[in-house]
Order: structure tokens, then C-alpha cells, then sequence
């Protein structure tokens, strides 16, 4: 994670993103859901969101993501959003 804004940590209940890696901030249950969605938005713009579940506080929610590229390097923009009841 290079910048998370504060409702990224309020929502992951982390206190400090910056500086983890994606993986630790979602439960092991839904890391190849987090990794299809990124090999998917690698290929195409138009990929729906998936429902993962963040580690360790369990709370389930809706990831999005793009691709973008700066500077030569690609990045991933990822948004999370409390998963609809």
C-alpha cells in the first residue's frame, strides 16, 4: 500500500496501511479472489467488484480496482466499499 486515505483505515480498522502489503489487509480466504480481480483488471477496464473479507477485523466489503501507470511503473488503484446488506 503506497497511500490510503482515512476511511480505507477506518474501514480495514488499521490505524496505519501505508507501508503493508495488499495481502495483509485481507483475509487468507480471500486473497484469489483479490488476485483474479487484479490479473482481470490487468487485461480489461470493465471488471466488477468482488466481495472480500478484510483481515483480522472480518468485516466484509466491496473491492474495485484500476490499473494505471506512472512514471513506466503499473499501479493499482483500489477502492474499497462497506458490502451492501
Amino acid at each position: 500500500v503506497i497511500e490510503a486515505n482515512p476511511a480505507a483505515e477506518a474501514l480495514t480498522g488499521r490505524a496505519r496501511l501505508v507501508g503493508q502489503p495488499l495481502q495483509a489487509v485481507v483475509s487468507a480466504g480471500s486473497r484469489d479472489n483479490v488476485m483474479t480481480l487484479l490479473g482481470a483488471v490487468s487485461a480489461s477496464d470493465d471488471v466488477p467488484a468482488s466481495d472480500i473479507e478484510l483481515a483480522p477485523s472480518g468485516v466484509t466489503c466491496s473491492m474495485s480496482a484500476s490499473l494505471f501507470r506512472h512514471n513506466g511503473a503499473g499501479h493499482y488503484l483500489v477502492r474499497l466499499a462497506p458490502a451492501l446488506s
